[in-house]
């Protein structure tokens, strides 16, 4: 399987110094952008027999691109505040990716380390134990390899049910493909996507907790279940949720959207514009997070910024159901909006 991304450590104090020794001076001439710096090591070995390229990017436009020395340590320097996407794409290795925010008034210095796993060393016989997940969920050829051919017909015609919008019908082959087959998670998911879709939130939320049961590292569960309790006003246990899907998948548009959210619901203005720019940053084609910074905005009476996020909505998304109604919100602030006046 290939490692989309990796965690982040802490390094030991003496390389923690190292790396700050060889930062200082670039970090007080520009105290108004941060850096990032790290180590690669290699599973089973220490640090790289050969220099490795390092890949920044932001908004998928690559920044810039450094090797590593020969101990496998590397640096960024001089970056502005911004959410980047850090790559190391080498035929040697598993590919990996991991974002870091770059916020520079509070950290000046983004420490990382990274683990890269040798593609001959990968082990196509993994013991589900050891990670703590259904041993019978990989993909669809061990669905079929594991589960009666019966319980993946009803799954597979409540997923056509659900697309064509026929809600009772999908409930009713997801609920068969249970009782054939209790633990098929996925069947679980979808229902409990049809269940909030029908605002039966108490059986949505059951359905999204047995996915954690059976699969506890599955994120989208985490999501769904955030998006449950902020529907329903529970924003502790939703802030909680989203935070335990964030951790397993940082890079998550939704993730960010939906912490956003909260923090909105929650009164903490500030922190929620800057979780929707990151759900932006990560994929702008993301259009409900335009709308949620114009309901930010408005709310701040920060008008001409709920001007630019509708205008740039429209020209982005003229198809999207919501135009009509974004139409005549931005007809409305602009109305409203203070005109200069000439002399």
């Amino acid at each position: 399987m290939i490692r989309r991304c990796g965690p982040t450590f802490l390094f030991p104090a003496t390389l923690c110094l190292a790396l700050v020794s060889l930062l200082c001076a670039s970090a007080t001439a520009q105290s108004d952008n941060g850096a990032i710096a790290g180590e690669i090591t290699i599973a089973r070995a220490s640090f790289p027999p050969d220099r490795i390229e390092i890949t920044l990017q932001t908004r998928g436009i690559t920044v810039t691109q450094v090797w590593t020395d020969d101990e496998g340590k590397f640096i960024f320097h001089d970056l502005p505040p911004n959410l980047y996407h850090v790559i190391v794409k080498d035929e040697k290795y598993e590919y990996y990716e991991e974002y870091v925010k770059v916020n520079p008034h509070t950290s000046p210095i983004n420490i990382l380390t990274i683990r890269l796993t040798p593609k001959s060393a990968v082990s196509t016989n993994k013991s589900p134990a050891a990670t703590g997940e259904n041993p019978y969920l990989a993909d669809l050829a061990e669905y079929k390899k594991h589960f009666p051919g019966k319980v993946l017909k009803e799954f597979e015609k409540g997923v056509k049910c659900q697309a064509d919008g026929k809600s009772n019908d999908a409930v009713r082959h997801f609920q068969a493909s249970l009782k054939l087959a209790p633990n098929f998670y996925p069947a679980h998911n979808n229902l409990g996507t049809v269940y909030l879709s029908q605002t039966n939130f108490a059986a949505a939320q059951e359905e999204f907790e047995a996915v954690l049961r059976l699969k506890q590292s599955d994120t989208q569960a985490y999501f769904n279940l955030s998006n449950v309790f902020l529907l329903t006003g529970r924003y502790d246990d939703s802030f909680r949720m989203v935070n335990e899907g964030l951790r397993r998948q940082p890079s998550s548009a939704l993730g960010q959207f939906l912490l956003g959210s909260v923090y909105d619901r929650m009164g903490k203005l500030p922190e929620a514009e800057r979780a929707l720019h990151d759900a932006l940053l990560i994929d702008p084609s993301l259009s409900r997070a335009y709308l949620a910074l114009v309901n930010l905005y408005v709310r701040e009476k920060r008008t001409t910024d709920a001007i630019g996020e509708l205008k740039f909505f429209l020209k982005s998304f003229p198809a999207d159901p919501l135009a009509p109604k974004a139409q005549q919100v931005l007809s409305r602030l602009e109305g409203s909006a203070p005109r200069s006046r000439t002399p």
